[in-house]
């Protein structure tokens, strides 16, 4: 995996004399050879770029790149807003708001309507993303301390109630509802289906597989189970996905109560006993099936370490089959494509897999 990890951002190269000036304060005075420049960042704000005038790449013309001369980034929690700032030109690439997405797109061929077209408006769509959306349990070991709370300790013994919330939840549903016209596909486990091609199994929706399970785990029909919650931030895209989740789960019986909190106190939620849930994700920083091992099992030497494909593959396909077994997450949906809108006089917008996206050649007509 160091090979892949030197093609992302946070192996590029910086100058050694700008870190030993700036020493601690440099996340504020980044200095590297990117295409932009750091101008300013305004916490809660946004972050302020210019173009890098010494910049060593060029385009396929001979141009040198980049070729706009400023870039910002800034910060509007609210999907709503920012689709409104976007309507009213006062920023260029926004994401689709959820909630208004068939307003937007057309149900019948997900393309762009016409009334949106006809603003000048374009749709940008990427086909892969390397990304896996889970909700932990307690017994999770991305926690550093096990679940103390009733509630935690018997989502931590049980394993038969674990898979039966995997095989309970139809994620298909859920993906027709929030991310259609292919923007997802069910999760199976912990991989994105391009990282583990020689897969053995994985979780599915099955409603008989289910019922059994709940069965074997002391509540049939969901009869004495206790109630449940589960955390998300307070300004997750994905706080709808988590009501419709939870009300899948109501009709099994599994009641689950949403609490809302800060990002950086998702954690400490679970930690400090207030939920049993918590809605998280990751994303990859390279292509690389390490990058979702790792926030399992740090044990990963042998897979690491071996350089013939073939065996590699094996080597990651009987991990993820013996994790499974364990059921630690309620695995969800991988977001298989990106949408975002774009005015029609912004060019060259190159999408990444890695949710990311690169501006270096962006024309601004």
């Amino acid at each position: 995996s160091f090979l892949s990890m030197l093609t992302r951002s946070f192996a590029a190269i910086v100058p050694r004399e700008a870190v030993s000036f700036y020493a601690e304060h440099f996340e504020r005075h980044p200095v590297g050879t990117g295409p932009f420049r750091f101008l300013q960042w305004e916490p809660i704000r946004g972050i302020y770029l210019a173009k890098n005038p010494v910049y060593w790449q060029t385009d396929s013309s001979g141009n040198p790149l980049p070729h706009i001369d400023r870039l910002n980034f800034l910060i509007l929690p609210d999907a709503l807003v920012r689709f409104n700032e976007f309507v009213q030109k006062r920023l260029h690439v926004c994401s689709i708001p959820p909630q208004l997405y068939y307003k937007i797109i057309d149900s019948t061929n997900f393309r762009l309507k016409p009334e949106w077209r006809n603003r000048g408006i374009e749709l940008l769509n990427s086909k892969e993303c390397l990304n896996t959306s889970f909700i932990l349990m307690a017994s999770d070991s991305a926690y550093e301390l096990p679940p103390t709370s009733r509630t935690g300790k018997m989502l931590s013994r049980n394993r038969f109630l674990r898979q039966a919330l995997n095989y309970a939840v139809d994620r298909r549903a859920l993906i027709r509802e929030f991310y259609p016209g292919g923007q997802a596909e069910p999760a199976a486990g912990f991989l994105p289906p391009p990282l583990n091609p020689a897969r053995k199994w994985g979780f599915c929706y099955a409603p008989q597989k289910a019922r059994w399970l709940f069965d074997k785990a002391g509540f049939p029909q969901g009869k004495n189970m206790p109630e449940f919650k589960m955390v998300i931030s307070a300004t997750s895209r994905d706080l709808f996905t988590a009501r419709a989740f939870c009300r899948q789960m109501k009709n099994w019986g599994v009641r689950i109560r949403i609490i809302t909190a800060p990002f950086a106190e998702i954690r400490n939620a679970v930690l400090q006993n207030k939920a049993e849930f918590e809605w998280n994700g990751w994303i990859a920083d390279f292509p690389n099936a390490i990058n979702f091992i790792e926030t399992v099992d740090l044990n990963t030497y042998a897979i690491d370490s071996e350089t013939d494909i073939r065996k590699r593959n094996k080597l990651i396909a009987d991990w993820e089959a013996k994790y499974l077994e364990r059921a630690p997450r309620i695995f969800l949906f991988h977001r298989s494509g990106r949408q975002l809108l774009v005015h029609r006089d912004v060019k060259n917008l190159v999408l990444s897999p890695f949710s990311s996206e690169f501006y270096k050649y962006v024309v601004k007509r």
